[in-house]
């Protein structure tokens, strides 16, 4: 009997270690099935994302080629529909999706640039595009210097922030020597780092190469926007609050969104006139063909053989401040004072005490230029007569009418405005001739009026592959670091200008058509005029704005900042930056979108009528 029952005690104990194992193999197989649904379900999650991602970034690009139908329009049609500097009707919430039953699937795209105060400060925002010309072109600022050192580094420092030894090294990551500037740095300083770089010793690609220059930071550069939308959000901190590492006493709020709202590489100059066909660029090489172009597109032999005599036998008015001169014309000590106390006595003061030495240097300029020109007039009534030579012969007014200049010759001077020409006069020597004469400006203060639009609309002073500061809608930063830029000439400019072209038209005002508008409506006199004119521009030919894509319901956005080249048509797309990783910038109430409601904002309607 003892035997049968251990058998039997054997076998039950084998049953349950089975229904344990069972269990255990039970419990194992449903924890890896959750894991393996949970893992599923992120990955179709993910999937997803990513195709909204997708998706999204599709609505911001349809963003750029509605603003290229549009910019297809004729500028009376553009204007007749609300224009391209605020328009939320056709660039607010503009609906590219329409998916009624399930309002997951409607899809919009914005157009949004900043909106300045009447102080030239970015306080809300603006759905249209925003003219890159309204920015100060880092390749001005090397034309310039190159033409006349010292006027790059004066415009530097009269931006806020600036100090001698940034403004140095910026110049020194742009030329091409490895020379060191008074206060700059070049390839001895950077290789000389624990992670060593060399300097591009070029022309910068993007505006986020700045940060490799030397004393250029984060904080320098973009300020408390740390989005780049233009703005400074509740989300950012105070930039009164925020400890910069940067000399912010000179800034008045102005480095609030950082140089990246002050400055570009993007920028082109309006080549066309009202009348579609292309400018004369009068500093070109070529003098025999500027004669040809200037004669058919003036039809004026006075004005054309002043302003050949000017290129000829005139001056380059264009003039730094002393103390921007020195430039890379150092005496030598630049390596050692990069550091010590006493090289940065400006510092980041350059403001307004440096714009008003550059007024007082360029009148003192141009009123020296006309005494002597008028010491030397023999002819008080000017014109092409010598002394001896009498009024009413003929035969010598032919004589007169035949002379002409040597056009073989190396220009002498460069014209950087219209207003150049104006008042004045130039000792001129004619071809075959072995004396010299004065010849009379024909344009003067009191023509002002009646020839600086038509030479405005006919002239030009660079090839357009930059372009000077719009002052109809530059930034307060960028309007105070104009070499000649006084504080009383700001105030007027901020108060007076116009810049929707909507309002413009409806205003009727011509002269505002064209960049010397505060010296034709006379806020401001010529001499004051002649000092900025050299810097500034009425309309630029590259535009930028940024696009947001998103859905009404919750989801990524995608956020492009596009620049468009509008003088050809269809507008060409020069650069585009994806900006989407800081964030869509801007609420959805900015966006058009309504999440509560199915409503539609904006349709686009221009857009669609051009499909």
């Amino acid at each position: 009997m003892n035997g049968n029952l251990i058998p039997q005690r054997c076998s039950t104990n084998r049953r349950g270690t089975i229904i344990a194992v069972v269990l255990v193999v039970i419990v194992i197989l449903s924890l890896a099935a959750l894991t393996l649904a949970k893992l599923m379900q992120a990955e179709q999650r993910g999937a997803k994302y990513n195709m909204r991602q997708t998706q999204v970034r599709y609505l911001a690009e349809s963003g750029i080629d509605a603003l290229r139908v549009l910019l297809m329009y004729n500028e009376e049609d553009l204007l007749d529909l609300g224009g391209l500097y605020d328009n939320p009707n056709e660039l607010c919430g503009v609906m590219v999706t329409d998916h009624s039953r399930d309002v997951r699937e409607v899809g919009r795209f914005s157009v949004i640039s900043p909106w300045l105060d009447e102080t030239g400060m970015p306080t809300d925002v603006r759905y249209g595009l925003a003219d890159e010309s309204a920015k100060i072109d880092l390749r001005m600022i090397w034309a310039y210097e190159l033409e006349k050192p010292g006027v790059g580094r004066e415009i530097l420092m009269n931006l806020p922030g600036m100090d001698e030894y940034i403004a140095d090294a910026i110049l020194d990551w742009l030329d091409d020597d490895d020379e060191t500037r008074d206060y700059g740095a070049e390839a001895e300083y950077y290789e000389s780092l624990d992670v060593p770089y060399r300097p591009r010793n070029a022309m910068i690609e993007s505006l986020d190469e700045l940060l490799l220059i030397d004393g250029v930071t984060p904080t320098l550069l973009y300020g408390a926007d740390w989005n780049r939308n233009g703005l400074v959000d509740l989300a950012e901190p105070d930039p009164l609050d925020f400890k910069l590492d940067v000399d912010y006493d000179n800034a008045e709020g102005l480095l609030d969104c950082g140089l990246y709202a002050l400055l570009t590489i993007s920028s082109a100059e309006n080549a066309k006139g009202g009348d579609g066909s292309d400018k004369v660029n009068v500093n070109g090489d070529d003098l025999e063909e500027l004669q040809q172009q200037l004669t058919s597109k003036l039809n004026n032999e006075d004005w054309v053989n002043y302003i050949i005599a000017y290129r000829l036998f005139g001056e380059t008015n264009l003039s730094a401040s002393e103390e921007y001169e020195s430039g890379d014309e150092g005496d030598g000590s630049s390596s050692s004072s990069r550091g010590s106390s006493g090289g940065s006595s400006g510092g980041s003061s350059g403001g307004s005490s440096n714009r008003s030495n550059s007024s007082t240097n360029a009148a003192s300029g141009n009123s020296t230029n006309n005494d002597s020109s008028n010491e030397s007039s023999g002819n008080p009534t000017g014109g092409n007569q010598t002394d001896d030579s009498p009024s009413g012969d003929d035969s010598e007014s032919s004589d007169e009418s035949n002379r002409s200049f040597d056009l073989s010759q190396e220009p002498k001077a460069k014209i950087f405005s219209v207003l150049d020409l104006v008042g004045g006069s130039l000792q001129v020597q004619y071809q075959g001739e072995s004396s010299t004469e004065t010849l009379e400006s024909p344009f003067t203060e009191e023509s002002l009026a009646s020839d600086m639009p038509t030479l405005l609309d006919a002239l030009r002073v660079n090839d357009g592959t930059f372009s000077r500061v719009n002052i109809d809608e530059a930034p307060r930063g960028v309007l105070v670091a104009i070499p000649g830029m006084t504080d009383e000439m700001l105030d007027v400019i901020l108060a007076n200008r116009i810049p929707d072209p909507v309002e413009l038209a409806e205003e009727e005002i011509d002269e505002m058509q064209y960049e010397l508008w505060p010296l034709l409506l006379e806020y401001v006199d010529l001499d004051s005029m002649k000092r900025i004119a050299p810097y500034i521009t009425s309309r630029g030919a590259v535009c930028s704005a940024q696009i947001v894509g998103r859905f009404d319901a919750k989801s990524p956005a995608s956020r492009l900042h596009v620049w468009l080249d509008t003088s050809e048509k269809p507008a060409k797309i020069v650069r585009i930056q994806d900006l989407s990783r800081l964030g869509p910038g801007y609420t959805p109430e900015m966006l058009g979108v309504n999440q509560d409601t199915r409503s539609v904002f904006s349709t686009g309607n221009a857009v669609n009528s051009a499909r």
